[in-house]
């Protein structure tokens, strides 16, 4: 879908304000809003709006990214509320008159100008809506835009993509107990256009027919719950877990080719619930999967390119009085980049409790080469970490997340982090109510899966300063 460039003016008496923006919006929905979004107040401009009132007016759109200064906009019934990236500053104005939150409180202006009058960069929102602060680190920071995005077919849960050389193909989930219950994989283009049927890989009744799963075999599992997916010399791997009896909790690795067609499975560890929110990285050469463990942070599993295992699990956090800092939670993601291994953790997955996300750097051994450090604070705001990627050009990583209080997720930030973690810009990427986020750089694009009663995928271009 081609972006259109248009240009909106908004001006009372002596004052006009000029915005050029860019967009993709499905037919009928509201502009910069994806399928199945309404427009609504978020953060400081939900601040704001509750202490304007109806002077605010009602969003007509949802916030986007204005890519020419970095700063977000919404136009409403009654102005623009806009959010100026320099100086921090959530704003209001119907074209005369001006409202902006800084670091003394509400102020109130007229006039032609759209800054506050001697305004001085405030530290943050109050907490009640405290928005991800920009940070003043130096670096290179990759500009993305929203394009375009689509609802997929194939699918309920969990929308994870990965590039295979040629196609974008998706890992999905059909929750239930049903014969078409559990993962699906779809080929996109890079237009996000879908290349045939999404393939049914594996499920319930699958996995219980299969003699090789000798747990599994005996025990029998009823759902698939969770997954994570990497594409490595030229095949794919996808971990899950399922429920089970006794205690459950069963963990799996499959092999699977590039015409979708499944190589090899294995049980990763049966009966050793929790397995769900698990990550998966790869090296190079081989792959390891990180099942939870309470109290400490994870178990690394790993195995060969061939899915033969390499040995006992590596425990990983709060292992011993030496390293009692690195305990982390579930909702994890790692990340394998200049032969060492970044993850990123949450403080925890209880909703509205999840204060900060962490960092620790392993080398290729799983060795602590840096102790936990904390990435990212938002007070009750944040939880599962899902996707955590490199983009190469600007050699940054990015966090994608979702920032809420509650189970139901929220619009997708994307943290962007120099080389070795200063934060450089942390904004919304897509607005909305959604869930766990993954992503994955394609030249100059960057594509993110995520879900909210449905699986979705959105296209954003990359440019760079």
């Amino acid at each position: 879908m081609p972006r259109a460039k248009y240009h909106r003016l908004i001006g009372l008496v002596a004052a006009t304000v000029v915005i050029v923006v860019m967009t993709a919006t499905a037919p009928g929905a509201a502009p910069y809003c994806a399928p199945g979004q309404s427009p609504e107040f978020v953060l400081g401009f939900a601040f704001i709006e509750s202490q304007l009132g109806d002077v605010m007016g009602e969003p007509l759109e949802c916030e986007h990214a204005n890519p020419e200064n970095g700063d977000t906009l919404q136009q409403t019934t009654t102005g623009l509320a806009f959010y100026r990236k320099w100086t921090n500053t959530p704003t209001f104005t119907d074209g005369w008159s001006h409202w902006a939150w800084t670091a003394d409180g509400m102020v109130y202006w007229t006039g032609s100008s759209i800054d506050p009058p001697g305004v001085e960069p405030p530290s943050t929102l109050p907490t009640a809506t405290q928005a991800p602060v920009t940070s003043s680190a130096s670096g290179s920071i990759p500009i993305m835009d929203l394009e375009q995005s689509i609802r997929m077919d194939a699918g309920s849960i969990w929308s994870i993509p990965v590039y295979d050389g040629f196609n974008l193909v998706v890992s999905t989930e059909v929750i239930g107990t049903s014969p078409r219950a559990g993962i699906y994989i779809s080929k996109f283009d890079t237009s996000l256009n879908l290349l045939g049927p999404a393939t049914h890989i594996t499920g319930p009744h699958d996995l219980n027919s299969n003699a090789s799963l000798a747990y599994t075999y005996a025990n029998n599992v009823n759902s698939i719950a969770d997954h994570k997916h990497i594409f490595q010399n030229d095949y794919h791997y996808i971990t899950f877990s399922c429920s089970g009896i006794g205690s459950g909790g069963n963990l799996y690795l499959m092999k699977i080719d590039t015409d979708l067609q499944m190589q090899k499975i294995v049980e990763v560890t049966a009966n050793n619930a929790p397995t769900n929110d698990m990550f998966l990285v790869g090296d190079g050469n081989d792959i390891h999967v990180g099942k939870f463990h309470p109290g400490q942070g994870h178990d690394v599993y790993s195995f060969d390119a061939d899915l033969n295992s390499l040995g006992a699990a590596t425990p990983i956090g709060n292992t011993s009085h030496s390293n009692a800092t690195n305990q982390h939670s579930n909702g994890a993601a790692a990340i394998f980049h200049n032969n060492q291994f970044h993850l990123v953790a949450p403080e925890t997955l209880a909703p509205g409790q999840g204060d900060w996300f962490a960092r620790i750097v392993f080398d290729s051994n799983w060795n602590i080469v840096e102790e936990r450090s904390v990435i990212l604070t938002d007070s009750t705001m944040l939880g599962i970490v899902s996707g955590l990627s490199h983009e190469p050009v600007t050699d940054t990583f990015i966090v994608h997340y979702t920032r809420g209080d509650t189970d139901g997720g929220g619009s997708v930030y994307q943290a962007i982090y120099s080389s070795d973690w200063n934060l450089l810009e942390n904004e919304i990427a897509i607005s909305g109510t959604y869930q766990r986020p993954h992503s994955v750089f394609v030249d100059n694009d960057l594509f993110v899966g995520y879900d909210s009663a449905g699986v979705y995928l959105s296209k954003l271009n990359v440019t760079y300063p």
